[in-house]
């Protein structure tokens, strides 16, 4: 048989109590309040609840634990259902009724950064809960809130206030430096929204310009400012400085001739640009002309390639060949003289130019004096018609040659036998 001192006490208690919460939020209870009975063979030593003070936090039902201990130190326990309840609704709420708000750089505010609440009156205030948190660029100016306090147990009382919302961030203009290269026409033009690309608002922009939009030829190769003016649509203005470069890479366009040029009198003929140049033109303004070769010779007759190069003010060079056809129309000048020739005792008279040509001149010399005829026998005595031709250096291109006649008379060496009877 057990003995009689390690029996446990057996405890009676209520098995649910409800408590209500104070205008403080507080409740209790005891162990008065909950103990019913308890049977024990010895002397009950102890005893307690777990738990006895409640607050806000404790809205809701949950167990505590009853407690006896005797003398020989046995325990004995019971458990008691307890529910905390909160009846008191929230009795007063007091906000601003007016507040100036300003969005940020991102374009938002949120009214719980800011203390509104200048009063609230409840015992078991949960939370403070806005009709409306947070506010961006749609919501600027005059917006109605309303708040309430929310109490652990669902109850809420509320109150009204205005929020003015204001952009007064400027916006961030960003000129961006771009490089420009004129056009065939001799300008080149940007645009505010090429050179502000990168620019933002937090609201965003209406408007952006520009004080310098349209470059010219007097602008290639120089950097030129541009003022970028940003404004956003609350009017809040913002502006940036940046610089564009200005280049001409347009090439000057030839238009060309392919001339034709006589040698003269002393066989050259010089090749100048209004020869040449049909009418070339640039963008901007041509600097030079130049030709690989100006001046031509008689070795330089039929046609002959040439190089034509246009550069303009900007240092844009173009280059193109022609062809130049150089001809000589100049006949060479020749006088001749009769003369007489002996036939030798071998029966021939051998007849030389030397003997005919009085004078000979070209403006690119000759090569070649030919005789129609330059040995004669006895059937020839008498007067002769020879032709005297003056042909150009075979190297050239052969123009008709200059033929002229002559009258040679022959005659025997002595004794002198006459070829003709006069």
């Amino acid at each position: 048989f057990p003995s009689r001192y390690s029996i446990k006490p057996n405890i009676t208690t209520l098995a649910v109590d409800t408590l209500i919460l104070d205008s403080f939020g507080n409740a209790s209870t005891s162990w008065n309040k909950l103990f019913v009975s308890a049977y024990e063979n010895c002397q009950i030593e102890t005893w307690g609840l777990s738990d006895s003070i409640f607050d806000c936090g404790d809205v809701g039902t949950f167990n505590i634990i009853a407690s006896v201990r005797d003398k020989a130190g046995n325990e004995g326990f019971d458990t008691i259902a307890i529910t905390v309840l909160d009846t008191l609704a929230p009795w007063r709420i007091e906000v601003m009724p007016l507040i100036d708000a300003y969005l940020d750089n991102s374009g938002n505010f949120d009214i719980r950064t800011v203390n509104v609440v200048l009063q609230a009156l409840d015992n078991c205030i949960k939370d403070t809960i806005f009709s409306k948190t947070i506010f961006t660029c749609s919501d600027l100016d005059t917006n109605w809130v309303y708040v309430s306090i929310l109490d652990v147990a669902g109850n809420t009382v509320t109150d009204s206030m205005r929020v003015v919302i204001h952009d007064t961030t400027l916006p961030v203009a960003i000129a961006s430096p771009d490089t420009l290269y004129l056009l065939p026409n001799g300008s080149v033009s940007t645009t505010a929204a090429v050179i502000g690309s990168k620019s933002f608002d937090n609201c965003g922009i209406k408007t952006m310009t520009i004080d310098n939009a349209n470059f010219f030829c007097t602008d290639a190769g120089k950097l030129r400012r541009i003022i970028l003016t940003v404004t956003d649509n609350k009017g809040n203005i913002h502006k940036d400085t940046t610089q564009v470069l200005i280049l001409d890479t347009v090439k000057p366009v030839l238009v060309m001739f392919n001339p034709v040029l006589q040698l003269d009198a002393t066989g050259k003929a010089k090749l100048t640009i209004s020869q040449v140049d049909k009418g070339s033109y640039d963008n901007c303004t041509i600097l030079k002309r130049e030709l690989s070769d100006t001046v031509f010779d008689c070795t330089k007759v039929g046609i002959n390639v040439v190089t034509f190069k246009v550069t303009d003010v900007n240092g844009n060079i173009s280059t193109s060949t022609f062809n130049v056809t150089i001809e000589d129309n100049i006949d060479p000048d020749l006088t001749v003289q009769n003369t007489t020739v002996l036939i030798d005792t071998s029966g021939k008279a051998y007849l030389k130019s030397s003997m005919v040509v009085v004078t000979i001149s070209d403006n690119c010399g000759t090569d070649t004096i030919l005789l129609s005829k330059d040995v004669f026998d006895l059937t020839n005595l008498g007067d002769n018609n020879v032709n005297v031709t003056l042909k150009e250096d075979e190297s050239f291109d052969f123009k008709l040659p200059s033929l002229l006649s002559s009258f040679v008379s022959c005659f025997f060496f002595e004794p002198i036998v006459d070829c003709k009877h006069w």
